[in-house]
């Protein structure tokens, strides 16, 4: 049996009668979810051979915001089936065209209804024949700037990460966990579901209320978050304050700038935990004093991980948890597993222990042979008075002439201009890694992930 299976069965048996998820109107018990798994998990396995499925079938799962991942993706590994999680946000076309890309027997669209249980109706049958009996799931990388890539991730993998996390960030069985994050992501599958799943831990849903709201009324104690949520919340004029009962604040998904959590501290009394990670081997580095991310860095190694840097600083982590390969058509990529050790394209440097990451190998701008870091530019524009959040980027010139260094600037209207930036920057940068382009925008475009949208970028 799945390892993460047979710890929740073995968990609900001790205590059956705790609640797995709450929110207003729901209250859900491990025996309870036990008996869907069960439930549902036993139709799968009947309509896999029916349709010539069998172990290591990959079954393509949307995933809905909710608590109906905790039975569905159990269920598929009841079923031995591999799941590849998709996002319930795709369109029909990407929907299709991603399940059919990694092989995948069916499309299982989980009902609205939690009360409705049952396949029919549910189950889209598709021609693929692939077969991964050694892997639990197919995570997708994010896929801002091509296809989404299939990281291939086996059972053990995914235990261990749970694992490693839950002792890293002092994770109790008594914990309730307040769930806003898609849990068809690595973030959320490994902070959320597995916690949920084989410690114990309460995941709270704000099904009607705000954030905050929720965490009050069902008293959680920890809430993983983005970065993008508490730049928004400290933005809010209206002065919410956190519930008593919130002991624990993380961030991840992306970087958190040191003056937002500065000022997270400064409005709360309370610091931001940032986790480091990655889809290919789950948490790498946390900042377990929760003050971290206002000196810039992301904390230590996440406990059984082992993180090093290569001669020019890329980072590369070896550990139980990474993953075991790809299913992509870009040969480069799948250079970056390899026996047991995850490849980064991050760049970074080790200060006492802790590492600070200073930017992405793949998005540093050549202008005119010269490398320019973004990560830079990006820290000399946070400073200049109006700058909200800045990325900089790579743009390409006419006439075949290289890059320019382009920055997109989150402010308010009128509140900045060309001078002001180049002025700025000209006194604190060689004048190769100054902007020769602007873009002013009231927020900048992020993913259902709260990353970075990439593609949207270079259309501003």
């Amino acid at each position: 049996m799945d390892p993460t299976l047979n710890a929740f069965f073995g968990l609900s048996a001790e205590r059956p009668n705790e609640p797995v998820a709450i929110g207003r109107g729901l209250h859900w018990t491990r025996a309870e979810l036990a008996r869907d798994v069960t439930f549902l998990g036993e139709a799968l396995s009947r309509w896999l051979d029916r349709n010539g499925g069998g172990a290591g079938s990959i079954v393509a799962l949307l995933v809905a915001p909710g608590s109906e991942f905790l039975a569905t993706f159990l269920a598929c590994r009841r079923a031995k089936a591999c799941v590849l999680m998709m996002d319930a946000r795709l369109t029909l076309d990407e929907q299709s065209r991603i399940a059919g890309g990694v092989g995948a027997r069916c499309i299982w669209r989980p009902p609205a209804d939690p009360e409705k249980r049952g396949l029919e109706g549910e189950i889209e049958h598709l021609p693929g024949c692939a077969r991964l009996p050694e892997a639990a799931c197919i995570k997708l990388s994010s896929g801002s700037t091509s296809e989404p890539a299939g990281i291939i991730v086996p059972p053990e993998s995914l235990l261990s990460d749970g694992r490693a996390l839950i002792s890293s960030m002092g994770l109790q069985p008594e914990d309730r966990i307040l769930s806003t994050l898609p849990m068809s992501h690595s973030y959320g599958l490994s902070v959320l579901a597995t916690p949920a799943w084989i410690l114990g831990a309460t995941l709270v849903f704000p099904i009607r209320e705000g954030e905050l709201e929720a965490a009050d009324r069902f008293q959680a104690t920890v809430f993983p978050s983005v970065p993008s949520w508490y730049e928004a919340q400290l933005g809010l004029t209206a002065d919410e304050m956190l519930a008593p009962s919130l002991r624990l604040m993380v961030s991840a998904g992306a970087p958190l700038r040191p003056s937002t959590a500065r000022m997270w501290r400064e409005k709360h009394g309370r610091g931001i935990h940032v986790l480091y990670g990655s889809s290919e081997c789950g948490g790498i580095t946390y900042d377990r004093t929760g003050r971290g991310a206002e000196r810039g860095c992301v904390g230590t190694a996440v406990e059984g991980v082992e993180v090093m840097l290569s001669d020019d600083g890329l980072v590369s982590v070896h550990s139980p948890a990474v993953a075991t390969g790809y299913i992509t058509a870009d040969v480069s990529r799948r250079t970056r597993i390899e026996a047991g050790r995850f490849y980064t394209e991050d760049l970074a440097r080790f200060e006492g222990g802790e590492l600070y990451l200073e930017g992405r190998r793949s998005e540093w701008i050549n202008v005119k042979g010269e490398k320019v870091n973004p990560r830079e530019v990006e820290a000399v524009l946070e400073t200049l008075s109006g700058v909200r959040e800045v990325v900089v980027i790579g743009k390409k010139l006419p006439g075949g002439r290289g890059e320019g260094v382009r920055a997109v600037i989150a402010c308010e209207e009128g509140a900045l201009g060309f001078r002001d930036v180049a002025a700025w920057c000209r006194e604190r940068l060689a004048h190769y890694k100054c902007p020769r382009s602007l873009a002013l925008v009231r927020e900048l475009p992020r993913t259902e992930r709260g990353k970075l949208d990439r593609q949207a970028l270079q259309s501003l």
